[in-house]
Protein backbone atom coordinates (compact mmCIF):
# COMPACT_ATOMS: atom_id res chain seq x y z
CA UNK A 1 0.00 0.00 0.00
CA UNK A 2 1.02 3.39 -0.51
CA UNK A 3 1.50 6.16 2.03
CA UNK A 4 0.39 9.39 1.13
CA UNK A 5 0.12 12.92 2.39
CA UNK A 6 -0.38 16.55 1.54
CA UNK A 7 2.37 18.20 -0.07
CA UNK A 8 3.62 22.28 0.12
CA UNK A 9 0.96 24.68 0.54
CA UNK A 10 0.29 26.61 -2.14
CA UNK A 11 -0.20 30.43 -2.00
CA UNK A 12 -2.81 30.82 -4.70
CA UNK A 13 -5.13 28.23 -2.93
CA UNK A 14 -7.92 29.77 -0.55
CA UNK A 15 -7.06 28.89 2.72
CA UNK A 16 -9.42 26.41 4.61
CA UNK A 17 -10.53 27.04 7.73
CA UNK A 18 -8.95 25.63 10.75
CA UNK A 19 -6.17 23.78 8.26
CA UNK A 20 -3.80 26.48 7.07
CA UNK A 21 -3.20 27.41 3.80
CA UNK A 22 -4.42 24.66 2.23
CA UNK A 23 -2.67 22.33 -0.74
CA UNK A 24 -3.68 21.34 -4.39
CA UNK A 25 -2.38 18.25 -5.38
CA UNK A 26 -1.41 14.80 -3.26
CA UNK A 27 2.62 13.91 -2.98
CA UNK A 28 4.02 10.93 -1.48
CA UNK A 29 5.61 11.19 2.67
CA UNK A 30 8.93 11.83 1.43
CA UNK A 31 9.98 14.31 -1.10
CA UNK A 32 11.68 13.53 -4.42
CA UNK A 33 15.06 13.95 -3.95
CA UNK A 34 16.12 13.72 0.06
CA UNK A 35 19.57 13.77 1.55
CA UNK A 36 20.83 11.10 5.00
CA UNK A 37 23.92 11.25 6.84
CA UNK A 38 24.89 8.82 8.91
CA UNK A 39 27.41 8.61 10.68
CA UNK A 40 28.43 5.08 12.72
CA UNK A 41 30.76 3.43 15.10
CA UNK A 42 31.64 -0.08 16.02
CA UNK A 43 33.26 -2.28 18.36
CA UNK A 44 33.60 -5.75 18.69
CA UNK A 45 35.65 -7.25 21.80
CA UNK A 46 35.98 -10.75 19.84
CA UNK A 47 38.16 -8.87 17.27
CA UNK A 48 39.44 -6.57 19.82
CA UNK A 49 40.98 -10.03 21.39
CA UNK A 50 42.14 -11.46 18.21
CA UNK A 51 43.62 -8.79 16.93
CA UNK A 52 45.42 -8.35 20.60
CA UNK A 53 46.70 -11.78 20.27
CA UNK A 54 47.97 -11.83 16.56
CA UNK A 55 50.05 -8.14 17.53
CA UNK A 56 51.46 -10.32 20.18
CA UNK A 57 52.72 -12.77 17.96
CA UNK A 58 54.36 -10.07 15.95
CA UNK A 59 56.06 -8.71 18.07
CA UNK A 60 57.14 -12.17 19.16
CA UNK A 61 58.65 -12.73 16.10
CA UNK A 62 60.32 -9.13 15.23
CA UNK A 63 62.20 -9.96 19.10
CA UNK A 64 63.19 -13.42 17.19
CA UNK A 65 64.54 -11.96 14.50
CA UNK A 66 66.66 -9.78 16.73
CA UNK A 67 67.70 -12.66 18.26
CA UNK A 68 68.45 -14.61 15.12
CA UNK A 69 70.44 -11.52 13.91
CA UNK A 70 72.86 -12.02 17.07
CA UNK A 71 73.20 -15.36 16.64
CA UNK A 72 74.43 -15.11 13.03
CA UNK A 73 76.40 -12.27 14.30
CA UNK A 74 77.95 -14.35 16.95
CA UNK A 75 78.76 -17.16 14.60
CA UNK A 76 80.00 -15.26 12.55
CA UNK A 77 82.44 -13.61 14.80
CA UNK A 78 83.65 -17.01 15.86
CA UNK A 79 84.52 -18.04 12.19
CA UNK A 80 86.69 -14.51 11.99
CA UNK A 81 88.34 -14.80 15.60
CA UNK A 82 89.42 -18.36 14.81
CA UNK A 83 90.49 -18.18 11.19
CA UNK A 84 92.59 -14.71 12.44
CA UNK A 85 94.31 -16.53 15.33
CA UNK A 86 94.81 -19.76 13.46
CA UNK A 87 96.50 -17.67 10.75
CA UNK A 88 98.50 -15.38 12.98
CA UNK A 89 99.85 -18.30 14.42
CA UNK A 90 100.49 -20.57 11.07
CA UNK A 91 102.08 -17.05 9.43
CA UNK A 92 104.73 -17.27 12.73
CA UNK A 93 105.02 -20.60 12.53
CA UNK A 94 106.46 -20.83 8.54
CA UNK A 95 109.66 -19.42 8.76
CA UNK A 96 110.27 -21.98 10.90
CA UNK A 97 108.95 -24.68 9.48
CA UNK A 98 111.16 -23.75 6.82
CA UNK A 99 114.25 -23.47 8.73
CA UNK A 100 113.55 -27.20 10.48
CA UNK A 101 113.38 -28.62 6.46
CA UNK A 102 116.35 -27.14 6.26
CA UNK A 103 118.32 -28.50 9.04
CA UNK A 104 116.44 -31.65 8.44
CA UNK A 105 118.37 -31.67 5.29
CA UNK A 106 121.62 -31.10 6.50
CA UNK A 107 120.69 -34.01 9.33
CA UNK A 108 120.08 -36.47 6.51
CA UNK A 109 123.12 -35.55 4.64
CA UNK A 110 125.88 -36.03 7.56
CA UNK A 111 124.02 -38.99 8.23
CA UNK A 112 124.27 -40.33 4.99
CA UNK A 113 128.14 -39.94 4.63
CA UNK A 114 128.74 -41.07 8.46
CA UNK A 115 126.62 -44.18 7.22
CA UNK A 116 128.77 -44.69 4.25
CA UNK A 117 131.61 -44.58 6.39
CA UNK A 118 129.73 -47.34 8.70
CA UNK A 119 129.98 -44.75 11.60
CA UNK A 120 125.66 -44.80 12.30
CA UNK A 121 123.45 -47.98 12.16
CA UNK A 122 121.02 -48.36 9.26
CA UNK A 123 118.11 -47.73 12.26
CA UNK A 124 119.40 -44.32 12.93
CA UNK A 125 120.10 -43.32 9.16
CA UNK A 126 116.35 -44.74 8.51
CA UNK A 127 114.84 -42.34 11.48
CA UNK A 128 116.78 -39.21 9.85
CA UNK A 129 115.03 -39.80 6.79
CA UNK A 130 111.95 -40.27 8.35
CA UNK A 131 112.16 -36.80 10.31
CA UNK A 132 113.28 -35.36 7.34
CA UNK A 133 109.96 -36.38 5.62
CA UNK A 134 107.73 -35.02 8.32
CA UNK A 135 109.44 -32.01 8.44
CA UNK A 136 108.76 -31.59 4.66
CA UNK A 137 105.35 -32.48 5.22
CA UNK A 138 105.56 -29.65 8.00
CA UNK A 139 105.87 -27.26 5.80
CA UNK A 140 103.86 -28.71 2.93
CA UNK A 141 100.80 -28.50 5.59
CA UNK A 142 101.27 -25.15 6.96
CA UNK A 143 101.48 -23.79 3.17
CA UNK A 144 98.14 -25.48 3.17
CA UNK A 145 96.40 -24.21 6.18
CA UNK A 146 97.85 -20.57 5.67
CA UNK A 147 95.67 -20.35 2.10
CA UNK A 148 93.02 -22.22 4.20
CA UNK A 149 92.92 -19.96 7.10
CA UNK A 150 93.26 -16.33 4.57
CA UNK A 151 90.31 -18.16 2.72
CA UNK A 152 87.87 -18.79 5.70
CA UNK A 153 88.87 -15.95 6.96
CA UNK A 154 88.67 -13.30 4.02
CA UNK A 155 85.16 -15.20 3.22
CA UNK A 156 84.08 -13.90 6.50
CA UNK A 157 84.99 -10.84 6.18
CA UNK A 158 83.51 -10.53 2.65
CA UNK A 159 86.80 -9.38 1.23
CA UNK A 160 89.16 -11.48 -1.66
CA UNK A 161 92.04 -13.32 -0.12
CA UNK A 162 94.25 -11.76 -2.55
CA UNK A 163 92.82 -8.08 -1.76
CA UNK A 164 95.80 -6.69 0.40
CA UNK A 165 98.77 -4.87 -1.30
CA UNK A 166 101.13 -7.10 -0.56
CA UNK A 167 99.60 -9.65 -2.50
CA UNK A 168 97.71 -11.89 -0.15
CA UNK A 169 96.17 -11.15 3.12
CA UNK A 170 98.20 -11.37 5.93
CA UNK A 171 96.91 -10.39 10.01
CA UNK A 172 99.40 -9.30 12.45
CA UNK A 173 98.36 -9.68 16.03
CA UNK A 174 99.53 -10.52 19.65
CA UNK A 175 99.76 -14.27 20.55
CA UNK A 176 99.69 -15.42 24.14
CA UNK A 177 98.50 -18.44 25.51
CA UNK A 178 94.64 -18.02 26.19
CA UNK A 179 92.98 -18.46 29.34
CA UNK A 180 89.06 -18.79 30.89
CA UNK A 181 88.53 -18.78 34.78
CA UNK A 182 84.47 -20.26 34.28
CA UNK A 183 84.18 -23.68 35.47
CA UNK A 184 82.14 -25.50 32.84
CA UNK A 185 78.88 -26.02 35.27
CA UNK A 186 79.03 -22.05 35.17
CA UNK A 187 79.51 -21.83 30.92
CA UNK A 188 76.81 -23.94 30.47
CA UNK A 189 74.45 -22.16 32.81
CA UNK A 190 75.25 -18.57 31.29
CA UNK A 191 74.84 -20.51 27.79
CA UNK A 192 71.30 -21.31 28.94
CA UNK A 193 70.32 -17.73 30.40
CA UNK A 194 71.96 -15.95 27.70
CA UNK A 195 72.26 -17.68 24.22
CA UNK A 196 69.49 -16.22 21.86
CA UNK A 197 68.46 -19.81 20.62
CA UNK A 198 67.06 -20.39 24.75
CA UNK A 199 65.09 -16.86 23.85
CA UNK A 200 63.92 -17.74 20.42
CA UNK A 201 62.75 -21.22 21.44
CA UNK A 202 60.69 -19.16 24.67
CA UNK A 203 58.99 -16.79 21.86
CA UNK A 204 58.32 -19.30 19.61
CA UNK A 205 56.47 -20.95 22.89
CA UNK A 206 54.97 -17.92 23.87
CA UNK A 207 53.64 -17.25 20.31
CA UNK A 208 52.00 -20.91 20.12
CA UNK A 209 50.16 -19.98 23.48
CA UNK A 210 49.09 -17.07 21.46
CA UNK A 211 47.30 -18.44 18.89
CA UNK A 212 45.48 -20.94 21.09
CA UNK A 213 44.01 -18.36 23.07
CA UNK A 214 43.33 -16.79 19.60
CA UNK A 215 41.59 -19.83 18.24
CA UNK A 216 39.76 -19.89 22.07
CA UNK A 217 38.07 -16.44 21.32
CA UNK A 218 37.28 -17.56 18.19
CA UNK A 219 34.99 -20.14 19.77
CA UNK A 220 32.79 -17.00 21.35
CA UNK A 221 29.88 -15.82 19.45
CA UNK A 222 31.04 -12.51 17.83
CA UNK A 223 29.78 -9.61 19.33
CA UNK A 224 29.44 -6.44 17.97
CA UNK A 225 27.70 -3.20 19.54
CA UNK A 226 27.19 0.24 17.54
CA UNK A 227 26.39 3.84 17.73
CA UNK A 228 24.98 5.33 15.34
CA UNK A 229 24.11 9.05 14.57
CA UNK A 230 21.64 9.80 11.34
CA UNK A 231 20.50 13.36 9.85
CA UNK A 232 17.82 13.69 7.09
CA UNK A 233 16.93 16.73 5.34
CA UNK A 234 13.24 15.70 4.56
CA UNK A 235 10.71 18.32 5.79
CA UNK A 236 8.09 15.88 6.21
CA UNK A 237 9.99 14.02 8.81
CA UNK A 238 9.30 15.27 12.20
CA UNK A 239 12.58 14.77 13.74
CA UNK A 240 15.62 14.87 11.64
CA UNK A 241 17.90 14.12 13.70
CA UNK A 242 18.14 10.52 15.93
CA UNK A 243 20.35 7.95 17.54
CA UNK A 244 20.55 4.48 17.56
CA UNK A 245 22.78 2.26 19.69
CA UNK A 246 22.65 -1.57 19.54
CA UNK A 247 24.57 -4.63 20.14
CA UNK A 248 24.53 -7.63 17.00
CA UNK A 249 25.71 -11.09 17.77
CA UNK A 250 26.79 -13.75 15.37
CA UNK A 251 27.41 -17.36 15.60
CA UNK A 252 28.21 -19.70 12.99
CA UNK A 253 28.17 -23.18 13.39
CA UNK A 254 30.45 -24.61 10.22
CA UNK A 255 33.43 -22.50 11.57
CA UNK A 256 32.94 -23.03 15.17
CA UNK A 257 33.52 -26.91 14.37
CA UNK A 258 36.38 -26.50 11.93
CA UNK A 259 37.99 -24.40 14.37
CA UNK A 260 37.73 -27.32 16.71
CA UNK A 261 40.03 -29.33 13.98
CA UNK A 262 42.49 -25.67 14.42
CA UNK A 263 42.17 -26.14 18.01
CA UNK A 264 43.88 -29.58 18.35
CA UNK A 265 46.57 -28.45 16.11
CA UNK A 266 47.57 -25.65 18.32
CA UNK A 267 47.56 -27.37 21.35
CA UNK A 268 50.07 -30.03 20.11
CA UNK A 269 51.89 -27.40 18.63
CA UNK A 270 52.31 -25.49 21.81
CA UNK A 271 53.24 -28.93 23.46
CA UNK A 272 55.66 -29.27 20.83
CA UNK A 273 57.18 -25.92 21.13
CA UNK A 274 57.07 -26.29 25.30
CA UNK A 275 59.51 -29.24 24.72
CA UNK A 276 61.61 -27.77 22.09
CA UNK A 277 62.51 -25.73 24.88
CA UNK A 278 64.09 -28.26 26.69
CA UNK A 279 65.92 -29.55 23.72
CA UNK A 280 67.28 -26.65 23.08
CA UNK A 281 68.53 -26.11 26.27
CA UNK A 282 70.13 -29.48 25.83
CA UNK A 283 71.59 -28.89 22.62
CA UNK A 284 73.14 -25.85 23.98
CA UNK A 285 75.19 -27.11 27.44
CA UNK A 286 76.32 -30.27 24.96
CA UNK A 287 77.61 -27.41 22.77
CA UNK A 288 79.50 -25.86 25.60
CA UNK A 289 80.74 -28.98 26.98
CA UNK A 290 82.05 -30.09 23.88
CA UNK A 291 83.56 -26.44 22.94
CA UNK A 292 85.08 -26.62 26.86
CA UNK A 293 86.34 -29.96 26.53
CA UNK A 294 88.05 -29.24 23.13
CA UNK A 295 89.34 -26.02 24.42
CA UNK A 296 90.96 -27.81 27.99
CA UNK A 297 92.59 -30.52 25.71
CA UNK A 298 94.31 -27.84 23.70
CA UNK A 299 95.59 -26.50 26.57
CA UNK A 300 96.83 -29.34 27.79
CA UNK A 301 98.58 -30.06 24.23
CA UNK A 302 99.86 -26.48 24.93
CA UNK A 303 101.42 -27.09 27.92
CA UNK A 304 102.90 -30.76 26.73
CA UNK A 305 104.35 -29.03 23.63
CA UNK A 306 105.84 -25.99 25.95
CA UNK A 307 107.67 -28.48 28.47
CA UNK A 308 108.96 -30.77 25.17
CA UNK A 309 110.39 -27.35 23.68
CA UNK A 310 112.07 -26.63 26.99
CA UNK A 311 113.53 -29.97 26.65
CA UNK A 312 114.86 -29.25 23.61
CA UNK A 313 116.30 -26.30 23.99
CA UNK A 314 117.78 -27.49 27.24
CA UNK A 315 119.50 -29.95 25.00
CA UNK A 316 120.56 -27.78 22.17
CA UNK A 317 122.15 -25.08 24.56
CA UNK A 318 124.11 -28.58 25.93
CA UNK A 319 125.19 -29.58 22.81
CA UNK A 320 126.25 -26.13 21.90
CA UNK A 321 128.60 -25.79 24.45
CA UNK A 322 130.63 -28.64 24.28
CA UNK A 323 134.32 -28.35 23.62
CA UNK A 324 134.46 -31.19 21.04
CA UNK A 325 133.80 -30.42 17.33
CA UNK A 326 134.10 -33.80 15.79
CA UNK A 327 131.27 -35.18 13.29
CA UNK A 328 129.47 -36.74 15.81
CA UNK A 329 129.55 -33.53 17.81
CA UNK A 330 128.68 -31.63 14.94
CA UNK A 331 126.03 -33.82 13.64
CA UNK A 332 123.96 -34.03 17.18
CA UNK A 333 124.37 -30.27 17.74
CA UNK A 334 122.78 -29.95 14.01
CA UNK A 335 119.51 -32.62 15.56
CA UNK A 336 119.06 -30.93 18.46
CA UNK A 337 118.85 -27.84 16.32
CA UNK A 338 116.24 -29.29 14.08
CA UNK A 339 114.18 -30.54 17.48
CA UNK A 340 114.07 -27.25 18.69
CA UNK A 341 113.16 -26.20 15.71
CA UNK A 342 110.33 -29.19 15.86
CA UNK A 343 109.30 -27.84 19.08
CA UNK A 344 108.91 -24.52 18.57
CA UNK A 345 106.89 -25.50 14.83
CA UNK A 346 104.80 -27.38 17.74
CA UNK A 347 104.13 -24.70 20.17
CA UNK A 348 103.27 -21.89 17.01
CA UNK A 349 100.31 -24.65 16.18
CA UNK A 350 99.46 -25.42 19.56
CA UNK A 351 98.94 -21.71 20.40
CA UNK A 352 97.17 -20.78 17.35
CA UNK A 353 94.20 -24.14 17.85
CA UNK A 354 94.05 -22.98 21.49
CA UNK A 355 93.29 -19.72 20.84
CA UNK A 356 90.71 -20.74 18.13
CA UNK A 357 89.30 -23.04 20.47
CA UNK A 358 88.79 -19.94 23.19
CA UNK A 359 86.79 -18.16 20.44
CA UNK A 360 85.06 -21.24 20.31
CA UNK A 361 84.08 -21.34 23.37
CA UNK A 362 82.96 -17.78 23.73
CA UNK A 363 80.81 -18.40 20.63
CA UNK A 364 79.37 -21.68 22.56
CA UNK A 365 78.76 -19.59 25.35
CA UNK A 366 77.40 -16.41 23.70
CA UNK A 367 80.30 -14.11 25.06
CA UNK A 368 81.21 -13.14 21.51
CA UNK A 369 78.76 -10.37 20.81
CA UNK A 370 75.96 -8.86 22.45
CA UNK A 371 73.15 -6.49 20.55
CA UNK A 372 71.30 -4.13 22.74
CA UNK A 373 67.28 -4.81 22.52
CA UNK A 374 65.48 -2.55 19.60
CA UNK A 375 63.60 -0.15 20.99
CA UNK A 376 60.28 -0.57 20.35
Amino acid sequence: SQVWGRAFSMPANPPVEGLGDGVNLWSRGHERSTWRYVLETKWSPTDAALAYYVAKSSANDRIKSHFSRVRAAQKLLSVVDSAFLRLLALQRALPVAENLVRSRERVLENMKAMFDKKLVTVDDYNRANQQHARAVRSLTRTKVEIDKQRNLLATAMGLSPDACSGGALSVTGDLRAPAMNMQICDMELHAVQKRPEAFEAGLSNLSSENDLKRLIVKNFPKVTGFWRQTYDKDVFLYEHTWQEIGTFVYFDLLEWISNAEEMNAAVAHKAKTYHEMGSVALAITSQVRTAALQFNDSLDELKAVESALTTSQDVYRVALNRQARDDLDRMSLEEARANMLAGQWEKYKALGESNAALAELESAIGLNYNEPFPKP
